[in-house]
């Protein structure tokens, strides 16, 4: 009863303090690893609480005002950095003090602000890739209901943590309704335009609580240490959650039932299908290819491109008639021009179906077709790297010599380090240079792509790109007439979403980690299907392998905060799983649309 009564005098000094500083600390020695703590002010002004050994997530900082003092280890038991170690984060460094704010409305050299110490501990050596902010309250009275100078405030201190860095960062609760709503206002304006910053709605977490947390008069701060300690509760998970690694929360998802018997594949000289083919907002449009596909054709290879969409959006095939499925081949944003490869499972009439989340047009290309007949059939191969410009140098078309007795070859492509915008196109040299282009990518930009590509006569394949940029080809797989695989179409399925815990798998993927599916039936030696990157925090990569085969290549590249998907072809384990690591954290989709068997 004592600490509460002690505890609440101070909160309510806090509100008198208005955000004034409240002198310069002293310093004292660091915990191993770890920058130094502040000294010099009373318990109750000050807290720094650390945890020196290192832990699974990764080191973590945490600061804030007196909103955050509760959650200290002396004021509550436990306290917010005591769960953070036994979560797994580790370094932990916490520092709390009441009147702290970001620096922009005080100055940053001020050691009561956020922006004082981050820079102090980066000096110090101290730099995790995750820091938690609870700030606000002290700097929204500078901007009285004002959300473009809250937005700054809060642009201020991000841009002192930096883009490379996770911020997570809670909305605020008061009674001053106006100034927490802008302020809230400005926080998930900065969450729009910042990949990097995830923000907690502490004010529905706090409404819908059960049993209620008991706050004090002014809606700051919870009223004694136990109702910080629920709260301490809910900022560890949502934290893990957030920014910890994926976790397993159930089996693999089933394997889809088949949509098609056995076929080979058959590699033909790119031909287009369509020009500026118009899809309506969640509209679906109708390809018929009976006068190209063969007659014995399950399914057909096709190059997907999307021009002028008018919004956010994706494009999903699917066999005509059937149940759209909730997947995609290509994702896209407004003015955007994107391409990707897409297996599309063919009607008995030769139809496909093209479903566009938002108007656009699209072009589309044939690189070849499944057929029931005897053709080319598939070898898998440990992704191997084929051509890389950043160490052999650029090149107007490069010539890459495929293995012999190949018909076709399955590569992932990558456009990288342009100036400006631009395109990557990857055909049989002995074949007139296609228009569409299976990757563009914007300046600065890492695109993946992937294709099915003819071989010439002399067993060759060109690469080239519409303006200066690095190339990077990775082979996954071979086709041949001595090949062992026979392809069959599944019904589209996604197979894991780590958003959801589809699939076995909730949470996002982090940096290292590595998640295994089993996304085909037992027999199955390879899979084909659309990995998707959803939203990376820093501009990264997916690589998806056979279990235990990891090799330094890429199947998906993503900008910060964008969903880009790429088709996939690649071999198996054993025992059929596929794992997925990333290079950067982001969450991970994938939707098989068929496999490859003796």
């Amino acid at each position: 009863m004592r600490l509460r009564t002690a505890f609440s005098s101070v909160i309510i000094g806090a509100l008198v303090a208005g955000g004034l500083a409240v002198g310069a600390p002293t310093v004292v020695q660091a915990a191993p690893g770890l920058p130094a703590c502040p000294a010099g002010y009373r318990a109750t002004d000050v807290q720094c609480n650390q945890y020196s050994n290192p832990g699974p997530l990764g080191g973590i900082s945490v600061i804030g005002d007196s909103v955050l003092l509760g959650s200290s280890d002396n004021f509550s038991n436990p306290g917010l950095p005591n769960m953070l170690a036994g979560a797994g984060w580790g370094p932990v460094n916490f520092l709390a003090g009441k009147g702290y704010t970001t620096g922009r409305n005080l100055g940053a050299g001020r050691p009561t602000t956020a922006a004082y110490w981050i820079n102090r501990w980066r000096a110090e050596g101290w730099d995790p890739s995750v820091v938690l902010v609870n700030l606000g309250n002290n700097d929204n009275a500078f901007c009285p209901a004002n959300v473009a100078c809250m937005k700054q405030t809060i642009d201020y201190l991000l841009n002192v943590i930096g883009a490379q860095v996770e911020v997570w960062w809670p909305l605020l609760t008061t009674v001053d309704y106006t100034r927490a709503a802008a302020w809230n206002s400005a926080l998930r304006l900065a969450e729009q335009e910042r990949p990097n910053l995830h923000v907690w709605d502490w004010p529905t977490a706090l409404a819908t609580a059960n049993p209620p947390i008991v706050m004090d008069g002014y809606a700051i701060h919870p009223a004694s240490g136990p109702q910080y300690v629920r709260r301490s509760r809910m900022m560890t998970d949502d934290v893990t959650t957030v920014f910890g690694p994926s976790r397993r929360v159930g089996p693999n998802a089933t394997p889809p039932a088949a949509a098609g018997g056995p076929s080979d594949y058959l590699p033909v000289p790119v031909s287009r299908i369509t020009t500026g083919l118009h899809i309506d907002p969640g509209s679906t449009a109708t390809l018929d290819l009976s006068s190209l596909a063969p007659a014995d054709a399950t399914a057909v290879a096709l190059t997907l491109e999307s021009r002028n969409p008018v919004g956010p959006g994706y494009l999903t095939t699917y066999p005509c008639g059937g149940t759209r499925p909730m997947t995609s081949n290509l994702n896209f944003v407004a003015g955007q021009r994107r391409g990707a490869q897409a297996l599309a499972t063919l009607t008995a009439a030769k139809t496909v179906c093209i479903f566009s989340y938002d108007a656009t047009d699209v072009d589309i290309d044939v690189q070849g077709w499944f057929v029931a007949s005897a053709a080319s059939r598939f070898d898998p191969t440990v992704p191997t790297r084929l051509l890389d410009t950043r160490e052999t140098g650029r090149n107007p078309v490069d010539v890459i010599t495929v293995p012999a007795g190949a018909t076709a070859v399955a590569l992932s492509l990558v456009g990288l380090d342009a100036a400006q915008a631009g395109s990557l196109t990857v055909w049989s040299c002995d074949q007139p240079r296609p228009d569409l282009a299976q990757i563009y990518f914007g300046p600065g930009e890492i695109i993946a792509g992937a294709a099915y590509v003819l071989a010439s006569a002399q067993g060759t394949v060109c690469v080239g790109t519409s303006t200066a940029a690095d190339i990077v080809v990775d082979m996954t797989g071979t086709f041949s007439a001595a090949g062992r695989l026979r392809y069959t179409p599944s019904v589209v399925q996604r197979m894991v979403d780590t958003r959801e815990g589809l699939g076995g798998w909730s949470g996002r993927v982090d940096p290292g980690q590595s998640i295994d599916l089993q996304p085909a039936p037992a027999g199955a030696e390879a899979v084909s299907g659309t990995l998707t990157m959803v939203q990376p925090t820093i501009s990264g990569w997916l690589r998806a392998t056979p279990c235990g085969q990891s090799q330094l290549s890429s199947s998906v590249n993503a900008p910060a905060g964008a969903i880009l998907a790429n088709s996939l072809t690649v071999g198996l384990s054993a025992d059929q799983r596929l794992c997925i690591e990333t290079y950067r954290g982001a969450h991970v989709l994938f939707d098989v649309s068929g496999w490859w068997a003796p």
